[in-house]
């Protein structure tokens, strides 16, 4: 559940497009996680240091600082901002997302569970 929160944390990108999928395509940086209203960085991104990268290829990894941690390929759909992480870690790390991007700002909120939908990622693009 852990690897498929932080995976999750760190999604989207905005470069000046109305393509969902070349916004999100890049590296992005979590800069905060709640979790039933809770701020859960401290536990989740103690060094400050996760990431997400999505390619326009359907891939994903994440990681933290300069390692590479996950991976694994992804589908959005467009018409309803969702986007669906299939892991390579297995399904248990699985997850699914709904997204909001405004300009260098990602949104995630969870999607299934009470406490899935309780889950709250924002993440900023990386220079």
């Amino acid at each position: 559940m852990r690897a498929t929160l932080i995976l999750g944390l760190l999604l989207l990108a905005s470069c000046g497009t109305n393509d969902l999928s070349e916004q999100l395509a890049g590296k992005w940086i979590m800069e905060s996680v709640t979790i039933e209203g809770q701020d859960r960085g401290l536990d989740l991104n103690p060094e400050n240091n996760r990431w997400l990268s999505f390619d326009l290829n359907g891939h994903f990894i994440s990681g933290s600082g300069s390692e590479q941690e996950n991976g694994g390929t992804y589908q959005l759909d467009p018409n309803t901002a969702t986007i669906e992480l299939d892991s390579d870690a297995g399904e248990g790390d699985d997850s699914n997302w709904r997204i909001e991007i405004e300009e260098d700002v990602m949104i995630m909120r969870g999607i299934g569970t009470p406490r899935q939908e309780s889950s709250v990622v924002r993440l900023v693009r990386a220079d």
